[in-house]
């Protein structure tokens, strides 16, 4: 792979880099780095490429990936809501009813209270079978690899700190298949995960129907790193 400059990402010149006194230079920003962080990445060729619902960028020897993941939808959650609406549908059912001046009233003040029930539950049962979305935010240097989660009113929280030095490998997984949703989600989720030296496990990103956006952070990740891809069972 073309050697690129940390700073601009554009192709180095083979002609500017010395190799014994270990200094190479752009010609493009006139930057002058060491070879050893010279890095033989180029993020031009993977934002030809570059899925839906993402983003890369890169500042100095940092390379940033924005991924939008779609959440799945709780079968718990959605089992809770319709057993509260079904809990009030019968209260309001099974009371009584009143008479004013002669008039029972009782069927009217359950269908009014039934209307307000429907006005107040369909937000909540519609929003139950919407998926959410989560922004996640991976942030790759020579030393760590960092995830973030983009909160409200745009602030992060960091959840995953990881020393580059510790990982081994990465690999998508899918959830379902493997078993390893425990029957919580429905349809076709995935997660990128990252295997450290030490065989621990660590998923970085879970999302519905995102196959093709991990598999690109997985490829592009493992080339920052020069990491050698291997075959994962999930």
């Amino acid at each position: 792979m073309i050697e690129c400059c940390p700073s601009c990402d554009r192709d180095l010149d083979p002609q500017q880099i010395n190799a014994k006194i270990g200094i190479g230079l752009c010609l493009h920003c006139d930057a002058v780095y060491t070879l050893e962080k010279i890095r033989t990445f180029q993020l031009s060729d993977y934002k030809k490429t570059l899925p839906l619902m993402m983003n890369v960028y890169q500042q100095s020897d940092h390379v940033w990936i924005n991924v939008v993941a779609p959440q799945p939808i709780s079968k718990g959650n959605e089992g809770c809501l319709y057993l509260l609406f079904c809990v009030a549908f019968l209260v309001i059912m099974a009371s009584g009813t009143f008479r004013i001046n002669g008039v029972y009233y009782g069927w009217v003040l359950k269908l009014i209270l039934l209307a307000v029930l429907g006005l107040i539950s369909l937000p909540f049962l519609y929003s139950a079978n919407k998926n959410s979305t989560q922004t996640y935010e991976i942030d790759i240097s020579p030393q760590y690899l960092f995830v973030y989660q983009q909160k409200k009113l745009g602030v992060r929280k960091r959840i995953f700190n990881i020393p580059t030095s510790e990982i081994d490998q990465l690999y998508v997984k899918n959830l379902v298949a493997t078993g390893a949703s425990n029957n919580k989600w429905e349809g076709n989720n995935y997660s990128l995960v990252v295997v450290k030296k030490d065989y621990e496990e660590v998923p970085l990103i879970v999302g519905e129907n995102l196959k093709i956006q991990l598999e690109y952070c997985e490829n592009l990740i493992e080339n920052y790193l020069n990491l050698k891809d291997r075959k994962m069972d999930g």
